[in-house]
Protein backbone atom coordinates (compact mmCIF):
# COMPACT_ATOMS: atom_id res chain seq x y z
CA UNK A 1 0.00 0.00 0.00
CA UNK A 2 1.00 3.20 -0.82
CA UNK A 3 1.49 5.74 2.01
CA UNK A 4 -0.54 9.01 1.18
CA UNK A 5 2.08 11.07 2.46
CA UNK A 6 5.09 9.73 1.40
CA UNK A 7 3.27 10.07 -2.26
CA UNK A 8 3.00 13.67 -1.04
CA UNK A 9 6.77 14.41 -0.43
CA UNK A 10 8.07 12.75 -3.33
CA UNK A 11 5.46 14.65 -6.30
CA UNK A 12 6.07 17.76 -3.97
CA UNK A 13 10.06 16.64 -4.47
CA UNK A 14 9.66 16.28 -8.59
CA UNK A 15 7.70 19.22 -9.51
CA UNK A 16 9.97 21.32 -7.69
CA UNK A 17 7.29 23.62 -5.48
CA UNK A 18 9.94 26.16 -4.49
CA UNK A 19 10.25 27.32 -8.57
CA UNK A 20 6.57 25.96 -9.86
CA UNK A 21 4.52 27.42 -7.57
CA UNK A 22 2.50 26.51 -4.20
CA UNK A 23 0.37 22.95 -4.80
CA UNK A 24 -2.70 22.61 -2.60
CA UNK A 25 -3.73 19.47 -0.67
CA UNK A 26 -6.85 19.56 -2.88
CA UNK A 27 -4.89 19.72 -6.14
CA UNK A 28 -2.57 16.83 -5.13
CA UNK A 29 -5.11 14.84 -4.25
CA UNK A 30 -6.90 15.16 -7.57
CA UNK A 31 -3.66 14.56 -8.95
CA UNK A 32 -3.19 11.05 -7.56
CA UNK A 33 -6.35 10.23 -8.16
CA UNK A 34 -6.67 10.34 -12.24
CA UNK A 35 -2.77 9.23 -11.80
CA UNK A 36 -4.23 6.11 -9.85
CA UNK A 37 -6.59 5.80 -12.24
CA UNK A 38 -4.91 6.28 -15.16
CA UNK A 39 -2.46 3.28 -13.72
CA UNK A 40 -5.40 1.20 -13.31
CA UNK A 41 -6.90 1.20 -16.67
CA UNK A 42 -2.64 0.71 -18.25
CA UNK A 43 -2.57 -2.45 -16.22
CA UNK A 44 -5.43 -3.41 -16.70
CA UNK A 45 -5.26 -2.91 -21.35
CA UNK A 46 -8.17 -1.19 -22.10
CA UNK A 47 -9.26 -1.11 -25.88
CA UNK A 48 -7.45 2.30 -26.00
CA UNK A 49 -4.22 1.41 -25.17
CA UNK A 50 -3.84 -0.35 -28.55
CA UNK A 51 -0.58 -1.01 -30.62
CA UNK A 52 -0.37 0.49 -33.89
CA UNK A 53 1.02 -2.91 -35.33
CA UNK A 54 -1.62 -5.81 -33.55
CA UNK A 55 -4.38 -3.65 -32.79
CA UNK A 56 -3.99 -4.99 -29.28
CA UNK A 57 -3.53 -3.19 -25.70
CA UNK A 58 -0.04 -4.18 -24.67
CA UNK A 59 -1.46 -5.59 -21.23
CA UNK A 60 -4.69 -7.22 -22.70
CA UNK A 61 -6.95 -8.75 -19.84
CA UNK A 62 -9.88 -9.00 -22.24
CA UNK A 63 -8.02 -11.57 -24.84
CA UNK A 64 -5.01 -13.04 -22.14
CA UNK A 65 -7.18 -13.57 -19.26
CA UNK A 66 -4.50 -12.85 -16.63
CA UNK A 67 -4.30 -10.41 -14.42
CA UNK A 68 -1.25 -7.99 -14.16
CA UNK A 69 0.45 -8.74 -10.75
CA UNK A 70 0.16 -5.37 -9.90
CA UNK A 71 -3.97 -5.54 -10.15
CA UNK A 72 -3.66 -8.13 -7.05
CA UNK A 73 -4.70 -5.73 -4.44
CA UNK A 74 -7.95 -4.94 -6.24
CA UNK A 75 -8.98 -7.99 -6.22
CA UNK A 76 -12.34 -8.88 -4.65
CA UNK A 77 -14.88 -11.73 -4.59
CA UNK A 78 -18.52 -12.18 -3.59
CA UNK A 79 -21.29 -14.41 -3.55
CA UNK A 80 -24.50 -13.88 -4.39
CA UNK A 81 -28.05 -15.56 -4.32
CA UNK A 82 -29.41 -16.67 -8.00
CA UNK A 83 -33.17 -16.59 -8.17
CA UNK A 84 -35.01 -17.64 -11.51
CA UNK A 85 -31.89 -17.68 -13.33
CA UNK A 86 -31.27 -13.66 -12.49
CA UNK A 87 -29.18 -11.65 -9.91
CA UNK A 88 -30.34 -7.71 -9.75
CA UNK A 89 -27.58 -5.73 -10.72
CA UNK A 90 -28.21 -3.49 -7.76
CA UNK A 91 -26.76 -6.26 -5.70
CA UNK A 92 -23.48 -5.82 -8.19
CA UNK A 93 -20.67 -3.43 -6.23
CA UNK A 94 -20.24 -0.37 -8.67
CA UNK A 95 -18.02 0.49 -11.04
CA UNK A 96 -16.27 -3.12 -11.54
CA UNK A 97 -14.46 -5.39 -13.85
CA UNK A 98 -15.75 -8.77 -13.82
CA UNK A 99 -13.06 -10.78 -14.22
CA UNK A 100 -15.05 -14.41 -13.49
CA UNK A 101 -18.02 -16.22 -12.34
CA UNK A 102 -18.29 -19.61 -10.67
CA UNK A 103 -21.14 -21.57 -9.54
CA UNK A 104 -21.76 -24.85 -7.85
CA UNK A 105 -24.37 -27.67 -8.85
CA UNK A 106 -24.70 -31.11 -7.41
CA UNK A 107 -24.97 -34.48 -8.89
CA UNK A 108 -26.14 -38.00 -7.35
CA UNK A 109 -23.37 -40.21 -7.14
CA UNK A 110 -25.24 -42.83 -9.51
CA UNK A 111 -26.40 -40.23 -11.94
CA UNK A 112 -22.64 -41.42 -13.78
CA UNK A 113 -24.59 -39.41 -17.07
CA UNK A 114 -24.57 -36.41 -15.45
CA UNK A 115 -21.40 -36.27 -13.92
CA UNK A 116 -19.97 -36.81 -17.39
CA UNK A 117 -21.33 -34.38 -19.01
CA UNK A 118 -20.16 -32.03 -15.88
CA UNK A 119 -16.62 -33.00 -16.20
CA UNK A 120 -17.03 -32.47 -20.41
CA UNK A 121 -18.18 -28.97 -19.87
CA UNK A 122 -15.20 -28.29 -17.27
CA UNK A 123 -16.76 -28.72 -13.91
CA UNK A 124 -14.89 -29.98 -11.32
CA UNK A 125 -15.70 -32.08 -8.62
CA UNK A 126 -15.48 -29.91 -5.01
CA UNK A 127 -13.99 -33.46 -3.10
CA UNK A 128 -13.64 -31.34 0.49
CA UNK A 129 -16.76 -30.01 0.26
CA UNK A 130 -19.85 -32.65 1.10
CA UNK A 131 -23.23 -31.01 1.20
CA UNK A 132 -25.21 -33.38 1.24
CA UNK A 133 -24.99 -37.45 1.40
CA UNK A 134 -25.29 -39.68 -1.51
CA UNK A 135 -24.24 -36.46 -3.91
CA UNK A 136 -21.33 -34.54 -5.13
CA UNK A 137 -20.68 -30.90 -5.94
CA UNK A 138 -19.24 -29.56 -8.91
CA UNK A 139 -17.47 -25.81 -9.67
CA UNK A 140 -17.66 -24.82 -12.88
CA UNK A 141 -16.90 -21.09 -14.41
CA UNK A 142 -19.65 -19.09 -16.48
CA UNK A 143 -18.83 -17.53 -19.50
CA UNK A 144 -19.61 -14.17 -20.64
CA UNK A 145 -21.50 -14.33 -23.83
CA UNK A 146 -23.21 -11.36 -26.11
CA UNK A 147 -27.03 -10.70 -26.41
CA UNK A 148 -26.63 -11.15 -30.03
CA UNK A 149 -25.06 -14.97 -29.63
CA UNK A 150 -27.45 -16.03 -26.28
CA UNK A 151 -30.23 -17.12 -28.25
CA UNK A 152 -27.96 -19.42 -29.98
CA UNK A 153 -25.99 -20.75 -27.03
CA UNK A 154 -28.99 -21.35 -25.40
CA UNK A 155 -30.62 -23.38 -28.10
CA UNK A 156 -27.44 -24.81 -29.12
CA UNK A 157 -27.58 -29.04 -28.41
CA UNK A 158 -23.89 -29.19 -28.42
CA UNK A 159 -22.51 -26.44 -26.45
CA UNK A 160 -23.89 -26.82 -22.71
CA UNK A 161 -21.55 -24.52 -21.05
CA UNK A 162 -22.86 -22.43 -18.24
CA UNK A 163 -23.63 -18.66 -19.30
CA UNK A 164 -24.30 -15.34 -18.56
CA UNK A 165 -25.18 -11.77 -20.09
CA UNK A 166 -24.86 -8.23 -18.65
CA UNK A 167 -28.15 -6.24 -18.98
CA UNK A 168 -28.99 -2.70 -17.32
CA UNK A 169 -30.76 -3.93 -14.73
CA UNK A 170 -29.68 -7.65 -14.17
CA UNK A 171 -27.49 -10.12 -14.85
CA UNK A 172 -29.19 -13.40 -17.00
CA UNK A 173 -27.68 -17.03 -16.19
CA UNK A 174 -28.32 -20.66 -18.40
CA UNK A 175 -27.22 -23.54 -16.36
CA UNK A 176 -27.62 -26.62 -18.64
CA UNK A 177 -26.81 -28.95 -16.64
CA UNK A 178 -28.20 -28.86 -12.79
CA UNK A 179 -29.39 -25.67 -11.24
CA UNK A 180 -27.09 -23.06 -9.45
CA UNK A 181 -28.66 -21.00 -5.97
CA UNK A 182 -25.98 -18.96 -6.23
CA UNK A 183 -22.74 -18.08 -7.74
CA UNK A 184 -19.09 -16.65 -6.99
CA UNK A 185 -18.27 -13.42 -8.88
CA UNK A 186 -14.83 -12.62 -8.62
CA UNK A 187 -13.75 -9.32 -9.86
CA UNK A 188 -11.67 -5.91 -9.88
CA UNK A 189 -12.75 -2.93 -8.01
CA UNK A 190 -11.64 0.55 -9.05
CA UNK A 191 -9.25 2.41 -7.08
CA UNK A 192 -10.26 4.69 -4.04
CA UNK A 193 -10.11 8.02 -4.44
CA UNK A 194 -6.80 9.03 -2.15
CA UNK A 195 -6.94 11.74 0.38
CA UNK A 196 -4.30 13.75 2.14
CA UNK A 197 -5.81 15.21 5.32
CA UNK A 198 -4.16 17.48 7.27
CA UNK A 199 -4.70 20.11 10.17
CA UNK A 200 -3.36 23.73 9.61
CA UNK A 201 -0.60 24.65 12.30
CA UNK A 202 0.31 28.49 11.75
CA UNK A 203 -0.78 28.62 8.81
CA UNK A 204 0.84 25.94 7.24
CA UNK A 205 -1.36 22.46 6.23
CA UNK A 206 0.43 19.61 8.67
CA UNK A 207 -0.27 16.03 7.54
CA UNK A 208 -3.20 14.15 9.69
CA UNK A 209 -3.01 11.04 9.43
CA UNK A 210 -6.36 10.66 11.03
CA UNK A 211 -9.03 11.14 7.62
CA UNK A 212 -6.47 10.53 5.23
CA UNK A 213 -7.10 7.89 2.82
CA UNK A 214 -3.61 5.49 1.36
CA UNK A 215 -3.64 4.06 -2.21
CA UNK A 216 -4.24 0.29 -2.28
CA UNK A 217 -1.46 0.07 -5.21
CA UNK A 218 1.82 -1.72 -4.02
CA UNK A 219 4.74 0.88 -2.48
CA UNK A 220 7.29 -0.01 -5.25
CA UNK A 221 4.40 1.95 -7.64
CA UNK A 222 5.10 5.31 -5.66
CA UNK A 223 7.37 6.89 -8.72
CA UNK A 224 4.69 5.14 -11.46
CA UNK A 225 1.88 7.35 -9.55
CA UNK A 226 4.05 10.33 -8.94
CA UNK A 227 5.32 10.42 -12.32
CA UNK A 228 1.76 10.68 -13.39
CA UNK A 229 1.18 13.15 -11.28
CA UNK A 230 3.73 15.15 -12.34
CA UNK A 231 2.80 15.10 -16.30
CA UNK A 232 -0.36 16.67 -15.24
CA UNK A 233 1.07 18.94 -13.58
CA UNK A 234 3.75 19.72 -15.85
CA UNK A 235 1.82 20.26 -18.49
CA UNK A 236 -1.17 22.44 -16.10
CA UNK A 237 1.98 24.64 -15.74
CA UNK A 238 3.59 24.44 -19.16
CA UNK A 239 6.26 22.82 -18.20
CA UNK A 240 7.64 20.67 -21.05
CA UNK A 241 11.54 19.51 -19.45
CA UNK A 242 8.68 18.66 -16.56
CA UNK A 243 6.57 16.61 -19.25
CA UNK A 244 9.49 15.12 -20.99
CA UNK A 245 10.93 13.99 -17.67
CA UNK A 246 7.84 12.20 -16.22
CA UNK A 247 6.97 10.68 -19.92
CA UNK A 248 10.27 9.26 -20.04
CA UNK A 249 9.65 7.56 -16.56
CA UNK A 250 6.22 6.05 -17.15
CA UNK A 251 7.39 4.71 -20.94
CA UNK A 252 10.51 2.77 -18.96
CA UNK A 253 8.02 1.60 -16.33
CA UNK A 254 10.27 3.92 -13.09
Amino acid sequence: MININDLHKRFIFLANETQQGYVSPEQTDELAKYASFGLYKQRLGFPEQMEFQTATPKIAYARTKKIHTDLEPFRKVVTLSVVNDKINASLLPKDIYITNIRYKTIAEEKNLHLQRKLKNCGCKPASAEVQYPNYITYIGDVELIEEDKWSNRVNSSIIKQAIYCTYADYVQFYFPLGNATEVEIHYLDKPTTPKWNYTVVNDVPVYNIIGSVDLEWSELLIDEIASRMLKEYSKYNSDQLGIQHAQTKIANGE
